[in-house]
């Protein structure tokens, strides 16, 4: 090979070499960059998540809250704590007014109440099979959201609540059943997750 042509073929690998340098050192950044970015997408569509079905979940305590407090059938669930009315009274009265608070929101399905001693008592909408209705504990007085459960083919989500009366005295329970609509479009809804991303649910335990 010529001495010219020797020169023309490393000149032309040096060039090469340089380019292929100048753009790996442009590249890594911009690739870092962009990596970068889509994880802070990421983050932060985890988090609109995360708030959104911490409202929905904070919306469903706050439903089930203002079941077990409408003051006159909680004084009738009172009056058949101490024995003055019996269930047939207590039923007549109660039902249709625990009927009108599920047709205020779209998300409630059913409502179990429960007297002072922990018997079921009150059944109204869909049926929830008493084995799932959960008394929480006499002095827990919170809001327990229990481990959804599917009821006739259906995912549904249980809240349970205390009925406490005027004198900070726990009088029976309301078990709420709630459906799980919008959550799952919360859920299933993937923009900013990417083409493989999505949405998991989990509880976190010990």
């Amino acid at each position: 090979m010529k001495p010219e042509r020797h020169i023309i073929v490393y000149s032309a690998l040096g060039i090469l070499l340089i380019s292929l340098i100048v753009s790996i050192v442009s590249i890594v950044p911009l690739y870092k960059s962009l990596k970068t970015s889509k994880q802070n997408n990421l983050v932060h569509t985890l988090h609109e998540r995360k708030t959104l079905v911490e409202e929905y979940l904070s919306r469903l305590k706050d439903i089930t809250l203002q079941v077990g407090s409408r003051t006159m059938i909680r004084e009738k669930l009172e009056l058949y704590n101490r024995g003055v009315i019996n269930l047939d009274e207590l039923t007549g009265f109660t039902v249709p007014k625990l009927m009108d608070a599920i047709s205020l929101s779209k998300e409630t399905a059913g409502i179990c109440r429960h007297d002072q001693a922990g018997k079921h008592v009150i059944r109204c909408g869909l049926p929830i099979p008493v084995e799932l209705c959960q008394i929480p504990a006499e002095k827990n007085l919170g809001i327990l959201i229990h481990t959804p459960t599917i009821i006739e083919k259906e995912l549904y989500i249980l809240v349970s609540a205390p009925i406490i009366n005027k004198e900070s005295i726990r009088v029976g329970t309301d078990n709420v059943l709630f459906k799980t609509s919008k959550l799952r479009q919360i859920v299933e809804d993937y923009t900013g997750l990417g083409v493989t991303g999505e949405t998991i649910l989990g509880i976190t335990q010990n």
